[in-house]
């Protein structure tokens, strides 16, 4: 069985229309987000620190991270190392 000529021009101007659609929508949402809100936002990181004097290298996004970094500098001592201690910073980022 043949497709009508006709149906399968009616099928591609609805897919050509429905992408029309959507670029639109992603265009504006697009130029809404770089209006509202341009410049540095505020994000927190977490970090550690030792009785010791060690301390994490950078921030981490997550908190569980950071405690697994803590737990990792204390199973690298000798035993009984205390446990270091996790804190947040919120810090300028730019998106």
């Amino acid at each position: 069985m043949e497709i009508p000529r006709w149906a399968a021009r009616v099928t591609a101007a609805v897919v050509v229309g429905g992408a029309l659609i959507i670029r639109r929508a992603l265009q504006d949402a697009a130029s809404r987000s770089d209006t509202e809100g341009s410049g540095p936002r505020k994000q927190t990181f977490w970090h550690w620190r030792c009785e010791c004097g060690a301390h994490s290298r950078g921030g981490d996004p997550f908190k569980s991270d950071a405690e697994y970094n803590a737990q990792r500098h204390q199973w690298r001592k000798e035993k009984g190392h205390p446990m270091p201690e996790v804190y947040s910073t919120e810090e300028e980022v730019e998106w």
